[in-house]
């Protein structure tokens, strides 16, 4: 249950997460939307890679689960270690709120 929990994270979230904070190409407008939708697009760019690392290498013959989860942990350990501290948006980014779901789906946003 853990293996599968931190294959999906390394799949479908971390990647993702660490290229969205890098610190190029307008990241205050990134920084500056709400949590959720930080995480949707972390989440969209993780599948993303993963699905074009996944084509890439079936296109070359070299398709193996355990070589995705490799590759992915390694750039991920590169982007944090290369831009560490830089990754954090140290209170420039609006925290999670934990408003009423009604008035979220009316469009009724604090």
């Amino acid at each position: 249950m853990l293996r599968t929990l931190a294959w999906a994270m390394l799949l479908g979230y971390v990647p993702g997460a660490l290229v969205y904070r890098l610190p190029l190409a307008q990241r205050e407008h990134r920084a500056a939307l709400p949590a959720d939708e930080r995480v949707f697009w972390a989440v969209i760019l993780s599948v993303l890679w993963s699905l074009v690392l996944v084509l890439a290498l079936a296109g070359a013959g070299r398709y193996r689960f355990d070589l995705v989860l490799i590759i992915n942990a390694a750039i991920s350990i590169v982007i944090a270690g290369w831009w560490r501290a830089r990754l954090s948006y140290r209170g420039r980014a609006p925290a999670i709120s934990w408003a009423d779901p009604a008035s979220d789906a009316a469009g009724h946003r604090r």
